[in-house]
């Protein structure tokens, strides 16, 4: 697949679209260095950096490993079979790949409350997780091996699609947020939390003795703990309010416009 993907781009790769997808994408961005600095200098964004990286690195990572977590639970002598994880994992990502794409394509349509859809989104994920955790470490017993399937299907698909949810909302935010530092510096800098989080996360399993009954309790933790930072955020639309100044702008030249000219003769 790569190779395919790699020759299809020397055939046909644009630098750029036909046209552009908003006004603010035509006005000057700042440069490299100078979006960095001001990203830095930035406090939102070392906040927004967080909130993003933490639940989904996290995630990602034990879902690679939900094997070892979920192959413990079991009713009545009987345990859930490592086939069964691994089908359930490749459910979970191929549907946290399309809800992803679809709260992608829904972000304009609410912005104004982007904060609190992210809050609201963690929030619900934290509490899936929960029940999950319950049900992993033994606290909820439930009557049958088949409701315990249900329930770890149905918990683990809504945990994700909550969290995986507000991935493209946290970009979209940190863009609004950060403009006009370019969209690329913002994702290279989440995506480099990302991979320090994933680190921290893997070396755990270094720490003798620790055992992987922290398994159990990562998921809602990850979702919970960044939550009160999101409130230390002011929320602005700053990209948004360029491109509604430039729309205000060209329909007004265009009103001035039909104004101007002469009313057409009627004989």
């Amino acid at each position: 697949p790569a190779a395919a993907i790699f020759l299809c781009s020397l055939v046909y790769f644009p630098s750029k679209p036909p046209l552009p997808p908003s006004k603010s994408s035509t006005h000057q961005r700042l440069d490299f260095i100078a979006g960095l600095k001001e990203m830095v200098k930035s406090p939102a964004a070392w906040i927004i950096a967080i909130v993003w990286s933490i639940p989904q690195a996290i995630w990602n990572n034990w879902c690679a490993l939900m094997v070892v977590s979920l192959t413990k639970i079991g009713e009545n002598g009987e345990c859930l079979t490592e086939k069964w994880v691994e089908v359930l994992g490749i459910v979970a990502v191929l549907v946290g790949t399309m809800v992803a794409i679809l709260v992608g394509m829904t972000t304009d349509k609410i912005k104004g409350c982007m904060k609190k859809t992210i809050i609201s989104l963690l929030t619900l994920g934290g509490v899936i997780f929960t029940l999950l955790s319950l049900i992993s470490s033994g606290i909820i017993v439930l009557p049958s091996m088949y409701m315990l399937k249900v329930l770890v299907y149905v918990l683990l698909l809504l945990g994700n699609s909550m969290v995986v949810s507000t991935s493209p909302l946290c970009m979209e935010f940190a863009v609004e947020k950060l403009y006009p530092v370019p969209e690329g510096i913002v994702g290279g800098w989440l995506n480099i939390w990302y991979n320090i989080i994933s680190v921290f996360f893997l070396f755990i399993f270094n720490i003798p003795n620790i055992g992987t009954n922290w398994l159990n309790y990562v998921l809602p933790l990850s979702c919970f703990i960044v939550i009160p930072l999101m409130f230390f955020i002011k929320e602005e639309y700053k990209r948004g309010i360029l491109d509604e100044e430039f729309s205000s702008s060209d329909d007004e030249s265009t009103d001035g416009k039909i104004e101007s000219d002469p009313a057409p003769l009627i004989i």
